[in-house]
């Protein structure tokens, strides 16, 4: 299995309630940037804030990373690879 893939028997049967959330927040909170390097709490805080303004729950952290590596992003070290959150910082 290629580095940073979740295989499914890591992906838990109580994230996937997640997903749909997970998968909407991301959409709107977080552009790819090939080869980006950024830590999984900034991106983890920016998909908080988009559900929170949104009323959708919140995330567990660790629901929250799995689901980033089962949708094929590789995350290293307490970064994820190729996505950064869309800030004044990114634009």
């Amino acid at each position: 299995m290629p580095e940073g893939i979740t295989p499914m028997a890591e992906f838990r049967p109580e994230d996937l309630p997640h997903v749909t959330n997970i998968c909407a927040a991301l959409d709107v909170s977080v552009k790819p940037v090939p080869g980006a390097y950024e830590r999984i709490s900034h991106v983890y805080v920016h998909t908080q804030n988009w559900l929170a303004a949104n009323d959708r729950p919140s995330v567990p952290l660790g629901a929250f990373t799995r689901t980033l590596r089962a949708l094929g992003l590789r995350t290293a070290n307490k970064h994820v690879v190729g996505i950064v959150p869309i800030s004044r910082r990114h634009q």
